[in-house]
């Protein structure tokens, strides 16, 4: 009897042994869905994020990008008589500079702030001057606005029309008078610390009251250049 019931133990020790794994793996498994769904998901999600993001940044990298936009001059003044011009402006740091002068071409290098700074030395009557700028990849910006720059060492026209310097005045009635003259066009007159309009043409008109004895009158005529010619006139007057 011994016999025949030993093979009936061993094998409710093997179904047992079977449902024990079974409830492990189960158990495993149910565990492993849980801590993925509790940990995994937002991981995975956060990877998902990055991966996506740094597909996207070499997209865009690779892609070619916008040419840069011109520098910005600092607008230098239409007319001078100094022989020498300073450029200066400003764009992105690092960009070299390409100045145009006379249409010559020079570099500079834009610094920490992005500024940069060039002098030329100018050629008598009308100088032109433009820029534009090369990114570190090589891509050039369209140019600036053309200046001209006008040097312009010659002091301006200036004389008396009327009244002839050194004319006497007499009586009440020739007390008032005006003093007419010519300069250049755009000239700046100043008589006696007084601004005379300069009209169109360049002619100007300065009335003045005249006192006893000698009216010593100061002229001096600024082109827009800034040369200056002087000049002193006198009228005398007697009541």
């Amino acid at each position: 009897m011994a016999n025949k019931n030993r093979p009936s133990r061993l094998k409710r020790f093997e179904e047992r042994r079977a449902i024990r794994s079974t409830i492990l793996y189960m158990g495993l498994s149910l565990g492993i869905i849980i801590l993925l769904f509790t940990f995994g998901i937002p991981i995975i999600s956060r990877l998902a994020i990055l991966v996506g993001n740094v597909t996207r940044t070499n997209l865009e990298y690779n892609q070619d990008s916008p040419p840069p936009p011109p520098p910005n001059i600092n607008k230098p003044n239409a007319f001078t008589n100094e022989e020498k011009l300073k450029i200066t402006g400003n764009t992105r740091q690092g960009y070299t500079v390409s100045i145009f002068f006379n249409d010559e071409k020079n570099e500079v290098l834009a610094n920490a702030s992005g500024e940069f700074t060039a002098i030329f030395d100018l050629s008598n009557g009308q100088n032109t001057i433009y820029a534009k700028v090369t990114d570190p990849k090589g891509q050039d910006s369209t140019q600036t606005e053309k200046f001209v720059v006008t040097l312009d060492k010659e002091p301006p026209k200036l004389e008396i029309i009327t009244p002839e310097n050194g004319k006497s005045f007499f009586g009440a009635a020739q007390k008032q008078t005006q003093i007419e003259g010519q300069s250049e066009l755009n000239s700046h007159i100043i008589i006696n610390d007084k601004i005379a309009i300069v009209r169109n043409d360049g002619k100007f008109n300065f009335p003045v009251s005249l006192e006893n004895g000698e009216n010593i009158f100061k002229i001096i005529a600024t082109d827009e250049a800034g040369n200056k010619t002087e000049l002193e006139f006198k009228l005398s007057y007697s009541s």
